[in-house]
């Protein structure tokens, strides 16, 4: 396989680059600045790393940690805060509408599109409990909340005897450490990465319910295991790619 490497730089040292991701044709890489003199989303070139647009903070837009971003179907640049979402239209100056649920959306993190509808983020405000919000983008309205507090409670010794594939020696942190802080989706699978218990859960969405698959990685630096998965990625033939932060690696 051949790597065309190109590299994109920022031209003054207050950046701090969290969440990237690829608009739908590919040509352009949508890029999160939380750095505090920053908090920007920028949009460069992909075939010449020429930054082409920033989004940055409006009278209508107010950007205090943008740390992840994407683009819908429709073109849209879906922009996750910290307990609100903005839908931006393609020209990165328009706001379509504003996500904010008061009794539902308070410590946002992550977006992902779902059956090309619907938009998923993850809400934790404890490290015991965490929710999946599906959020209707066309009312736009929290439509189902998924419990995840099951899976994150989840008896060590019972995910041994359950996992026993998938976790072989890495170590398993408590519930209090719980972190969901990365996901992905692919078909129907959701795919969450516990950033502080080292674990990535493997999730169906079944009617109104979650539908557990399997629990895999654990502290370790092992293969399989992981330490800070700190990114997550599904590629087309349906592999899980892990970004291990702390064993400096990338896992497939």
């Amino acid at each position: 396989m051949l790597f065309k490497r190109r590299f994109i730089t920022y031209n003054n040292h207050d950046c701090l680059p969290v969440g990237v991701s690829l608009t739908n044709d590919d040509s352009t890489l949508l890029s999160c600045d939380v750095h505090v003199s920053s908090n920007c989303v920028r949009l460069y070139n992909v075939q010449n790393g020429q930054l082409t647009h920033r989004i940055s903070s409006t009278h209508e837009t107010q950007l205090d940690h943008p740390s992840a971003a994407m683009m819908n179907l429709r073109d849209q640049i879906v922009i996750k805060e910290h307990n609100h979402i903005y839908v931006v239209d393609s020209d990165c100056e328009t706001l379509i509408k504003t996500i904010y649920d008061r009794s539902s959306m308070k410590n946002l993190y992550g977006v992902c599109l779902y059956e090309n509808k619907y938009l998923l983020t993850i809400d934790q405000q404890r490290a015991e409990n965490g929710r999946v919000l599906m959020i209707d983008q066309d009312t736009p309205q929290v439509v189902h909340s998924f419990d995840l507090s099951p899976i994150i409670l989840e008896d060590e010794n019972l995910i041994r005897q359950k996992y026993n594939r998938e976790i072989l020696n890495g170590r398993i942190l408590p519930p209090q450490t719980s972190k969901l802080r990365f996901f992905a989706v692919k078909n129907e699978r959701i795919y969450i990465s516990d950033l502080g218990r080292s674990l990535i859960y493997v999730t169906n969405i079944h009617g109104q319910m979650l539908d557990h698959q399997f629990t895999f990685g654990g502290t370790g630096n092992q293969p399989g295991e992981c330490y800070d998965p700190a990114g997550l990625v599904i590629d087309a033939g349906g592999n899980i790619i892990n970004a291990d932060s702390k064993n400096d690696r990338i896992q497939v």
